[in-house]
């Protein structure tokens, strides 16, 4: 059997789903996530006067959303050219290895 025996053309979708609509809204999610990011930790740097551990974690957790956010340009660029161009990430030179997204 199929993996999805109800779609007869289902790699050309999923290719095409990868290609064209995974770049965009990660670009939208890049922007957004940038922009509402870096104001929380402005913030919480310039307007927050008393710090207790509930704002210590919620700006760690800012910080590492930007982190991550630093990863779409890549992935985005892989899905729109269905290949990795950031080198292999293995060998003794300095390469980047592929990222994938936190939610596999």
């Amino acid at each position: 059997m199929e993996w999805n025996a109800t779609c007869e053309h289902w790699q050309a979708v999923q290719t095409a789903l990868e290609s064209r609509y995974l770049p965009i809204f990660y670009g939208i999610e890049f922007i957004v996530g940038i922009l509402g990011n870096t104001a929380v930790v402005f913030g919480y740097l310039f307007c927050l006067k008393n710090w207790n551990s509930s704002n210590i974690y919620l700006f760690n957790l800012s910080i590492c959303d930007l982190a991550f956010l630093c990863t779409l340009p890549m992935l985005m660029r892989n899905y729109a050219q269905r290949k990795w161009t950031y080198g292999r990430g293995t060998g003794s030179s300095l390469q980047l290895c592929p990222l994938r997204s936190l939610s596999t």
